[in-house]
C-alpha cells in the first residue's frame, strides 16, 4: 500500500464512519443516542477541544515565554509544526479538560527545550502522557513527595485499582520497586480471607521514582 492509497483511505474514512453509524442506529433504538453523540463530537466538540487547547496555550505561555524566545531556530524548523500536529491529534479526541491542559503544557515545554530533547523522545513522552490518567499522575506525585512509598501506606484506594496503576507505571519505567522497612510493620502480616497471598505481597512492596 503506497502513500496515495493511504490518503484515499483517510479521505473516505469520515463518510464510511457516518454511514456505519447510521446503519447501526437503524439496527436498534439505543444506537440512535450514539449516532447523535457521534455527530455532535464530530462536528462541534473536536473543534471546541482544539480551540480550547489554543486558548490554554495562550494562557500558559507566560510560564514558558523567556525559554521559548530563545528557540527561534527551532520554531522555524519542520519539527515544531510536526510536534503541534501530533499534539492536536491527541487533543481533538480527549474529552477531559484537565488532560487537554496537560497536552498544552507538554507542547509549550516541547518548544521551550527545542532540540535539546530529540523529536523521538518528545513523541515517546507524548504517547506516555496520552496513556496516563489522573489517578496515575496522583500516585506519581505521592511517590515523588515521599521519595519512596510503601503500598500499604497509600490510603483510601482499592488495592485492585492500585495494583493496576503501579504495574502500568512500573512497565513504563516511571517507577521502580525498591526496599524499605518500618519498625512496626503490622500491615505486612495482615491476613484477609483468601486474598492473603497476593494482597499481602503487594502491601509490603515499596516504590520510588
Amino acid at each position: 500500500m503506497d502513500s496515495k492509497d493511504i490518503d484515499d483511505i483517510k479521505e473516505k474514512l469520515p463518510a464510511v464512519i457516518k454511514c456505519g453509524i447510521r446503519s447501526l442506529a437503524a439496527s436498534f433504538p439505543g444506537a440512535a443516542s450514539l449516532a447523535t453523540a457521534w455527530s455532535e463530537w464530530d462536528s462541534e466538540k473536536r473543534f471546541n477541544y482544539v480551540k480550547g487547547f489554543f486558548e490554554l496555550t495562550t494562557q500558559l505561555f507566560e510560564e514558558f515565554d523567556e525559554r521559548i524566545k530563545e528557540q527561534e531556530t527551532y520554531l522555524a524548523s519542520e519539527e515544531a509544526p510536526h510536534l503541534l500536529s501530533l499534539v492536536i491529534e491527541k487533543v481533538q479526541r480527549e474529552h477531559r479538560e484537565e488532560k487537554r491542559k496537560r497536552f498544552a503544557k507538554f507542547f509549550l515545554e516541547g518548544l521551550a527545550v527545542g532540540d535539546k530533547v530529540s523529536f523521538d523522545e518528545k513523541r515517546y513522552f507524548l504517547e506516555l502522557l496520552d496513556e496516563l490518567n489522573n489517578f496515575d499522575f496522583k500516585i506519581l506525585q505521592d511517590i515523588f513527595a515521599a521519595n519512596k512509598l510503601k503500598v500499604a501506606n497509600i490510603k483510601d484506594i482499592e488495592l485492585d485499582e492500585l495494583v493496576v496503576c503501579l504495574s502500568k507505571l512500573s512497565s513504563k519505567g516511571l517507577i521502580a520497586e525498591t526496599s524499605g522497612y518500618e519498625l512496626a510493620d503490622v500491615d505486612s502480616i495482615l491476613i484477609v480471607g483468601d486474598k492473603r497471598d497476593w494482597y499481602n505481597v503487594w502491601r509490603k512492596k515499596w516504590f520510588e521514582l
